[in-house]
């Protein structure tokens, strides 16, 4: 049987970092015009380990964090110039809260409509947390228990307009969040029959958390398609809050 720890404290601290300062425009953004979306990573975190009871019982904890805002380019449609043109005076201030059409842009299928692309960021987050603790009971025999939780979290724009994939797309003023967590339990016992063969059991228990897959629609004009594309935290009360699909959750004993 191996030693499970050391009776000496142990610490490493990590950290990665990217920001747009450092990267080129997306190939797409220059093509366009378009000013350089946010770019942010930051990926950090660190161990720490040591003993609980000398030479018995010793833990292992990590942790790791991402935040993550990741630059995209994005096309969709908006009235075209003859449409406000020709729009009565009621109309006018609908029509003149979408963003202006690209510089001669065609219309879309002849219904009005033009291309309008746009550059922005999507967020997301992650928080991935561990526990580990060994505990030797005989020369023989060698108990381990570990504990996992991530968490997560993602906002995308552009949530098309049937709420598919595949749908047409929506207005990139329209946001939707998803959430997701997990949780696993391992606890294990070793045990040396000899000193050629050992004897090993282990008991797992999975918890995997999806949603709620939450929709974030802005309410009226003027800020139907705001020219300025900002998130909920950043908008104050301008939203509605859409929740098309309940939390869903999965559970698994190994």
């Amino acid at each position: 049987m191996h030693a499970l720890g050391s009776n000496a404290f142990h610490g490493t601290l990590f950290d990665y970092f990217r920001n747009n300062v450092l990267d080129a425009n997306d190939w797409f953004s220059n093509h366009d015009s378009l000013p350089k979306p946010q770019e942010r990573q930051n990926d950090f975190g660190g161990v720490f380990s040591g003993p609980i009871l000398r030479d018995k019982t010793f833990f292992f904890f990590s942790y790791e964090g991402l935040r993550l805002d990741q630059p995209q380019t994005a096309e969709t449609v908006v009235p075209d110039d003859a449409s406000r043109q020709a729009a009565t005076a009621a109309e006018a201030p609908f029509l003149n809260s979408f963003p202006i059409p690209l510089t001669n842009a065609t219309g879309v299928n002849g219904d009005n409509f033009a291309y309008y692309n746009a550059s922005f960021s999507n967020p997301s987050t992650l928080d991935a947390y561990s526990l580990r603790v060994d505990h030797t009971i005989n020369s023989k025999l060698n108990l381990f228990g570990r504990y996992n939780y991530s968490p997560s979290k993602a906002t995308q724009r552009n949530f098309t307009s049937d709420g598919t994939a595949n749908g047409t797309p929506g207005a990139l003023s329209n946001t939707e969040t998803s959430s997701f967590s997990t949780q696993t339990l391992t606890l294990g016992l070793t045990a040396g029959l000899s000193r050629t063969i050992s004897n090993e059991a282990r008991a797992n228990y999975s918890n995997v958390r999806a949603g709620p897959f939450t929709i974030w629609i802005t309410s009226a004009a003027p800020y139907l398609h705001p020219t300025r594309f900002c998130f909920r935290d950043q908008c104050g009360k301008r939203f509605i809050r859409m929740v098309p699909l309940r939390r869903r959750r999965a559970d698994r004993w190994q």
